[in-house]
C-alpha cells in the first residue's frame, strides 16, 4: 500500500499549478494524515543514509518511562498486592514509593480546546486545519475532520479516559475517504491492544497511547512537571501505531523561542523524536508552548527528500 508521502511526491507539481482551482481541505488533508499520525507506513525504498545524519547534535543525558513498562510474561501485581507485602511500619516509606511508581509521571490535561493550525509544505501555506481535544470529567474525545475533493471524508478520532498515567485511549479509528476504516482497541482490562489492519494482538503497557492522542499525552507530562524535561532528557511513551506497539522516544532540545507563530505562543519547549529503528529515516519535532500548557504550538516532520510538513498554531480557544 503506497503512503500519502508517496502520492505527494508522484502529484506534487499538479497539486500546486491546480491550487487555485482546489479548495484548501484537499492539501491538508494529506498534511494532517503525515503530521498528526507522526511516520506513515513507505512501499518504496528511501536513500541510504544513517539515522544519525537525520538528526544531528542530539545529546541524550537521561532517559525516563512515562510508565512502568512490565514485560508481557511478568505477572502484573495490582497496587493493593504490593502494599499487602509491606509488613511493617518501617517499609512504609517503600510502599509509598511502590504506589508513585504504579501511578506513573505527574501530569496536568488541558481543559477542552480547538485550536486551529496553519498548514505548510515546504514553507508554502495550504489552508487551516482544526483540532478538537475534549475533556468532562474522566472521560475524553480527540478528533479532526476534514473534507476532501474527490476522496470523501478524512476523520480522525480517539475517546478514551485520563487514568493514573494521564491519556488512556479506549479506541482509536481512522477513515480516510473511499479507503475504508482502520481502528485500534485498547483492552485495558486485559493489558492487550487489537488491531484490525492485520486482526492481531499485542501487550499494551501501561501508558500506551495511539498516533494521535500521543501529543496531548506528552503536553500533559511536561505540564505536569515542566522542571523535568531540559535539555537532553528523554521521555519514552509506549505507542500503538495502526498495526503494532512499540516505545517512542522524545528528546528535550531545550527552550526556544519561535519566530513564525504569534507572539502569545512564541516561548517553546522544543523535543525531537528519534527515530524507531534503523529504517526510520525521517526527522520528527514538536515545539510545545509554555503559555498555552504546552500544547503543540509547532509540528514539523522533514523528508528523506528535504520536503517539510509543517503545523503553526493559528489560535487556541479553551471552553468551559
Amino acid at each position: 500500500m503506497f503512503s500519502w508521502i508517496y502520492i505527494w511526491g508522484n502529484v506534487n507539481e499538479v497539486l500546486f499549478s491546480l491550487k487555485r482551482y482546489l479548495p484548501h481541505p484537499f492539501i491538508l488533508a494529506i498534511l494532517l494524515s503525515i503530521i498528526l499520525h507522526g511516520l506513515v507506513s513507505v512501499s518504496f525504498r528511501l536513500p541510504d543514509f544513517s539515522a544519525a545524519d537525520a538528526i544531528p547534535d542530539v545529546v541524550i543525558k537521561t532517559k525516563i518511562q512515562s510508565a512502568p513498562i512490565a514485560k508481557p510474561k511478568e505477572k502484573v501485581k495490582s497496587l493493593q498486592d504490593l502494599l499487602n507485602e509491606v509488613v511493617s511500619a518501617d517499609e512504609q516509606e517503600r510502599s509509598d514509593q511502590l504506589a508513585d511508581e504504579l501511578k506513573g509521571q505527574a501530569f496536568q490535561l488541558p481543559p477542552s480546546a480547538k485550536v486551529a493550525y496553519f498548514g505548510f509544505v515546504n514553507s508554502g501555506e495550504v489552508g487551516v486545519g482544526q483540532i478538537d481535544w475534549q475533556l468532562k470529567g474522566q472521560a475524553y474525545q480527540l478528533s479532526i475532520s476534514v473534507p476532501v475533493p474527490f476522496l470523501g471524508q478524512f476523520t480522525f478520532t480517539s475517546t478514551g479516559k485520563i487514568d493514573s498515567f494521564g491519556v488512556a485511549p479506549d479506541f482509536y479509528e481512522e477513515i480516510r475517504g473511499s479507503r475504508g476504516t482502520r481502528s485500534v482497541n485498547f483492552m485495558r482490562d486485559q493489558r492487550l491492544v487489537s488491531f484490525s489492519t492485520n486482526q492481531e494482538t499485542s501487550f499494551m503497557p501501561h501508558g500506551t497511547q495511539d498516533r494521535f492522542s500521543v501529543m496531548l499525552q506528552l503536553a500533559a507530562l511536561v505540564a505536569g512537571n515542566p522542571s523535568i524535561d531540559q535539555k537532553g532528557v528523554a521521555r519514552e511513551i509506549p505507542m500503538a501505531t495502526i498495526d503494532k506497539v512499540e516505545i517512542w522516544t522524545f528528546v528535550s532540545m531545550g527552550d526556544e523561542q519561535l519566530d513564525d507563530v504569534d507572539e502569545k505562543y512564541k516561548s517553546t519547549r522544543h523535543f525531537l523524536r528519534l527515530p524507531r529503528d534503523k529504517e526510520d529515516k525521517r526527522r520528527f519535532e514538536v515545539w510545545l508552548a509554555k503559555d498555552a500548557l504546552y500544547l503543540p504550538a509547532k509540528i514539523k516532520q522533514t523528508e528523506v527528500s528535504g520536503t517539510t510538513f509543517e503545523l503553526r498554531i493559528k489560535s487556541l480557544d479553551f471552553q468551559q
